[in-house]
Parts: structure tokens; C-alpha cells; sequence
């Protein structure tokens, strides 16, 4: 049988090891998976909680299961490009710093113990990856484009995720629930223009200036602690997306700058319900305005309010929306 490649390569250095020690053996066979081994395939080390550490330098890719349920803290992945679904999940990492990684797949990372993540070259991180961890302070992820649902869901103790400042320069879809319940006060998302379901619902933001959003969808930021908010390009705002609710956390909404450019067409049901706004623009080519779109906004029906079109507001078209206690 004819070998090439990495596979010669191996079998040259073990007909040089033919005659030395077991020990000297061990280590060069080490020595050659650690430099030659490219792909770890599905469940190769499934459920082995004898795993702590694993150094593998020239290794791309880990597929599905790979070291599923083992009792990892370190790796050396250096050259890692992609990991598939519930490849590290149920680990004991604490911090993970890949500096070639761009795909993530599903479910990758639940369920570790990470704090913090340095990942300088994702691109896409799909859904669960992060979920349940322990992820704190800042989050930056400077290449990132698409985050899918649930990635960094779920907070509120000690044992889930504590994220308090999301930093993503480059990012374009955010989907439902990527970033729900944790303790968010400020989103850096310059480009993003879809956010999804209660893609940062439940959180602690404060002010929101997004001048490339063009959609936003149901109860993306209920339940936080806005007051201001300037959307540039928004087209649609769908229903709940900024309201209060009755979260008992006491996470309450309190926008009262509401600045919308003239490209918005739809507000939803609810949109902006128990707030507290103030100024508010309603520009022309606002063509759809729905039931209870901003219920529950006193200063509204105020002399002293700053309403930019308020006759909008009663129009034939916009009449059913505005209902304002």
C-alpha cells in the first residue's frame, strides 16, 4: 500500500522509532498527532471525563460530539476554523481564545464555565453556542455578521450569563433571543439592520442609537431601562418591541426622546405602550400605525409635549393606534 501526504510522514517516523523505548515512543507519537491530526470526527472522545487538556496545533476543524461531555479546561487549537454541533458541550473551559475560528455551530460551548472569549475572527455563531455560561462584562466580537437564536440567552443568577456591554462592529442579523436576560447597559451594533423576538429582552440598556436597523421584531427590547432611543433607517417596528409589559423584575421602559426618521412605514401593536415619551416625530411616510402603538404615554396628550406632526395622530388612516390613557 502506498502512502502520501501526513500519513507518510508518520509512518517514516515510526520505522525510525522501531528501536527505542516505549516512553521515547509515546512522546514522539505525541509529538505527530499533536502536528498532523487536522480533523477530530464525531464522538471521538465522547464522554471521556478523564480529558483535562488536549493540544493538537495543526487541527481545523471538531465535529459533532467530539469532546461531548468530558472534563476539558485547556486546549491549543491554534489553527481551528470550525466547530460543529455540541462539539465542546458540558465542559469545564473557563476561557477560550481561538484565533482562527470562524463558524460555530450549534449548541458548541453550552454548558462550560466560561467567562470570556476571545474569538478575533467568527464570523457566525449559531444557535445555543453560548448558552448557560457564565460570560461577563464585555462581549467583543469584532467579525462577527449573524448571531442566531439563544446564543447567549439566559442570566438573572450567578450560574448563567452576565454580559454587561455587547460590542459587535460588523454584525448584520441579531435572531430571538441571542442576548436575552443578561445584564446589558450598552449595545454597540453600528451596522446591524434585523433584530429579532426578544433578541435583548429582559436587560439594562439605557440608550439606543442604531442608524442602520431596518426591522425590529416583537418584545426585541422590552423589559429594559431605556429613555432614549434614535432609529435612522427603521422601516418596522413590530409589536411590544419597546413597551414595558409587567416583567416583575421591576425592568421598566421610561422612553421619553423618540426619534424616528423618514423612512419608518409600520408600527405595530403596542410598540411603544407605557413609556413616557416626550418628543416624538411622526414623519410622512408613517403609513401604518396600529392599536395601542403608544398606550400609556400620558405626556402625550400634554400642551407641553414636542410632537412633530401630532394632527398625524388623528388622521383617518392612523385614528385606531393612537390611544393614549
Amino acid at each position: 500500500m502506498k502512502l502520501s501526504g501526513d500519513w507518510e510522514k508518520l509512518a517514516k517516523k515510526l520505522q525510525k522509532l522501531a528501536n527505542d523505548t516505549p516512553q521515547k515512543v509515546g512522546t514522539a507519537l505525541k509529538q505527530v498527532a499533536e502536528q498532523t491530526i487536522k480533523e477530530v470526527k464525531e464522538e471521538a472522545f465522547y464522554g471521556n471525563t478523564s480529558l483535562w487538556t488536549v493540544k493538537l496545533m495543526s487541527l481545523q476543524k471538531v465535529w459533532n460530539y467530539a469532546f461531548f461531555n468530558t472534563n476539558l479546561l485547556t486546549v491549543d487549537f491554534r489553527y481551528l476554523t470550525e466547530v460543529w454541533d455540541y462539539a465542546f458541550y458540558g465542559n469545564k473551559f473557563v476561557s477560550i481564545d481561538f484565533p482562527n475560528l470562524k463558524t460555530i455551530w450549534d449548541y458548541a460551548f453550552q454548558y462550560n464555565k466560561l467567562t470570556k472569549v476571545i474569538l478575533p475572527k467568527v464570523k457566525t455563531i449559531w444557535q445555543y453556542a453560548f448558552f448557560q455560561n457564565i460570560i461577563q462584562w464585555e462581549l467583543n466580537l469584532p467579525k462577527v455578521e449573524t448571531i442566531w437564536q439563544y446564543a447567549f440567552y439566559w442570566a438573572r443568577n450567578t450560574s448563567n450569563n452576565q454580559i454587561t456591554k455587547v460590542v459587535l462592529p460588523e454584525v448584520n442579523e441579531i435572531w430571538g433571543y441571542a442576548f436575552g436576560n443578561n445584564y446589558i447597559t450598552e449595545v454597540n451594533i453600528p451596522k446591524v439592520k434585523v433584530i429579532k423576538e426578544r433578541a435583548f429582552f429582559v436587560n439594562e440598556i439605557n440608550k439606543l442609537e442604531l442608524s442602520e436597523l431596518k426591522t425590529i421584531w416583537n418584545d426585541a427590547f422590552n423589559y429594559n431601562k431605556l429613555k432614549s432611543v434614535r432609529l435612522a433607517k427603521v422601516e418596522e417596528i413590530w409589536n411590544e418591541a419597546f413597551s414595558w409589559g409587567s416583567y416583575s423584575s421591576g425592568h421598566k421602559n421610561n422612553i421619553t426622546d423618540l426619534d424616528l426618521w423618514n423612512s419608518i412605514r409600520k408600527i405595530w401593536n403596542s410598540a411603544f405602550t407605557s413609556n413616557d415619551i416626550y418628543y416624538l416625530t411622526l414623519p410622512e411616510s408613517l403609513l401604518e400605525l396600529w392599536s395601542y402603538a403608544f398606550y400609556n404615554n400620558p405626556k402625550i396628550n400634554s400642551d407641553k409635549s414636542r410632537i412633530t406632526n401630532r394632527s398625524r395622530l388623528s388622521s383617518s388612516t392612523l385614528t385606531s393606534a393612537y390611544i393614549a390613557q
